[in-house]
């Protein structure tokens, strides 16, 4: 039989299982990581909002640092908060849908949008440091990241301050 439960409360648990997985440093203060995303007290809209801030910034710093190796790590992280921001949109979009009956129809579509982009992306950017320059398409992404911060500053707030969502799973009750 399966019951809610929440996320939170086996957070630091997860954590550990993945930091398994990708081999971290147990060094690493797993509670501490799991406090800082309770701090956003499940609001996706500041989420949202903090990781496309993240990736303007690191861009930013991207076109800005010389140093090669710093220029990577970088370049990582505003790739890594573009990608959560994305993520967390359709989180928070398509189950939206649920009372028209369109969350796989919507789905399948971004799904499909994605891969489209993805593609023409690859034509589109490498035609772009042809004609203006690694530097400038670094600053086109800064904008675009920034495009998206205004868009979460923009998207209309629910009555209840701050839009929260409860993140749940269902688990097999013992």
């Amino acid at each position: 039989m399966l019951h809610r439960c929440l996320f939170s409360k086996g957070r630091v648990e997860i954590l550990k299982v993945h930091a398994k997985d990708v081999k971290m440093d147990e060094t690493v203060d797993l509670d501490a990581i799991a406090s800082n995303i309770e701090r956003m007290k499940n609001n996706l809209n500041a989420t949202v909002l903090l990781c496309f801030g993240a990736s303007a910034l690191c861009f930013l710093l991207v076109y800005l640092v010389r140093q090669p190796a710093v220029n990577l790590v970088f370049m990582v992280l505003a790739m890594l908060s573009s990608n959560c921001a994305a993520c967390l949109m359709w989180n928070q979009y398509c189950p939206s849908l649920r009372d028209t009956g369109m969350v796989s129809g919507a789905t399948g579509f971004l799904d499909f949008a994605s891969y489209m982009a993805a593609a023409i992306s690859s034509k589109l950017f490498a035609n772009a440091v042809g004609s203006i320059g690694w530097g400038n398409l670094i600053l086109v992404w800064t904008g675009l990241m920034c495009v998206g911060v205004a868009v979460a500053l923009a998207r209309p707030k629910n009555k209840n301050k701050g839009e929260k969502y409860e993140i749940v799973r269902y688990c097999k009750k013992n």
